[in-house]
């Protein structure tokens, strides 16, 4: 079996946790791994089984051959895919992917990047009273970096490695983040988040969806689409920036002062991974019996 995600060649911890926490809890279960870009693959993929688990994976780019374990997975880019008897749901990541693809209310359990929480990561104290983490292609322009040096927010990239982002996040005291494994994160580690967004291009439908799946509703606090011009610019550009990042300063430090802080239910969320765990030993019991071959 072949561990199947998507890869950001610049690094995206949603993306990275996949080949980082898998191997933890399912060692020895991968010969190899399949990028969810068809662009990045080497070959097609034609017969060993896949693991689908953490990222917006149910669309048409999944091979249609082999067998296919789907595990705290979601729906939103693309056409969904047609479910057919070389796919085995085990759960998915909110109650919208579960609709979409037509699967019972069961199937929702949460995004698996929630078994986070069963990892023993050691104490880790709080640093920073706030931190700020962009989707992670709003980091590229490096200016929300900037606007939170000015701040004094601590910065939180998510193309860092994983265990780095783990302990940024461990240590704040409240995230503000537009990426939403931050915010998945940030909850699975009990740190209570706030949603961002600069952008009309990042996807409400997976927000909702894991949100929903703790009993949560989700409401962005919308920051301004900030961009960097080198200095190259001419005075237009230059004065536009500059006004725009007076702009994010000012409302950064707004959602700082003003925002209410979301952390799902505890209960809830521990039911959440309680049932996580189990669905996750009916898949090591279906490998062990054969059924991926």
């Amino acid at each position: 079996m072949k561990l199947y995600y998507h890869l950001d060649p610049q690094g995206n911890v949603g993306d990275d946790l996949n080949p980082w926490l898998w191997r933890l809890l399912l060692p020895q279960y991968f010969s190899g791994t399949v990028v969810h870009d068809p662009r990045l693959r080497e070959a097609d993929i034609t017969d060993e089984a896949l693991f689908v688990g953490i990222g917006t994976l149910l669309n048409q780019h999944v091979p249609a051959l082999p067998k296919k374990a789907v595990f705290g997975t979601g729906a939103g880019y693309g056409p969904t895919p047609h479910l057919d008897d070389s796919w085995i749901v085990y759960c998915v990541r909110g109650p919208l992917t579960a609709a979409r693809l037509g699967l019972a209310p069961e199937t929702a359990v949460t995004d698996a990047a929630a078994l986070c929480a069963v990892l023993d990561l050691g104490p880790c104290s709080v640093e920073h009273a706030f931190s700020f983490m962009p989707h992670c292609s709003t980091a590229k322009s490096g200016a929300w970096q900037q606007v939170c040096e000015d701040l004094a927010i601590n910065y939180i990239d998510p193309r860092w490695p994983v265990e780095r982002v783990f302990r940024a996040i461990r240590s704040t005291g409240t995230l503000i983040t537009e990426a939403m494994h931050g915010a998945i994160l940030a909850d699975t580690f009990r740190v209570p988040w706030v949603s961002v967004s600069t952008s009309p291009g990042i996807l409400e439908f997976k927000w909702q969806d894991w949100c929903r799946s703790l009993g949560m509703e989700h409401e962005w606090v919308r920051l301004p689409t900030l961009w960097t011009d080198g200095g190259e610019g001419g005075f237009l550009s230059r004065s536009k920036s500059y006004i725009k990042h007076r702009l994010a300063r000012r409302q950064l430090q707004q959602v700082s002062r003003r925002a209410r802080p979301t952390l799902s239910n505890e209960q809830r969320f521990r039911d959440a991974v309680g049932e996580l765990q189990l669905r996750l030993e009916r898949f090591k019991t279906d490998v062990e019996t054969g059924r991926y071959g």
